[in-house]
């Protein structure tokens, strides 16, 4: 698996604005799988709760349930990150919350593929 350290994340959070910054925000704050990741809809993220409920994932271009029971599950999200979210989605309440200009959602490899961000480098951990 890859991670990055936490001055890391701070240097690609610098770096990026917009959509890719509320995506790896929620990313690193959230730790939600990519699957369940992709997967949000505009709807399923409460602003004002600062939340975000996670009921469906998207593997392998199809969208189903979450991988396991205890997957279906809500989200507590800072209030820094909710406001950014707030801002990205600008009064959106339909669609994938990272969706493409076809309305598909993102795909995963932003965050599957462990690359190079803005000089930050993931470093790979043993769950072992």
């Amino acid at each position: 698996m890859w991670c990055y350290a936490f001055e890391e994340v701070k240097r690609i959070l610098a770096h990026t604005k917009g959509a890719d910054r509320v995506f790896f925000w929620l990313v690193a704050e959230s730790g939600l799988r990519a699957g369940e990741l992709i997967a949000l809809r505009a709807s399923d993220v409460d602003v004002e709760k600062v939340s975000v409920e996670v009921t469906k994932a998207i593997w392998n271009g199809s969208e189903a349930n979450p991988k396991t029971e205890a997957a279906f599950r809500c989200v507590c999200i800072s209030s820094r990150l909710g406001s950014q979210v707030k801002e990205y989605l600008a009064g959106r309440a339909d669609g994938y919350l990272f969706q493409t200009s076809s309305g598909n959602p993102r795909g995963a490899s932003n965050v599957l593929e462990p690359k190079a961000q803005h000089g930050a480098r993931p470093s790979r951990y043993s769950e072992d």
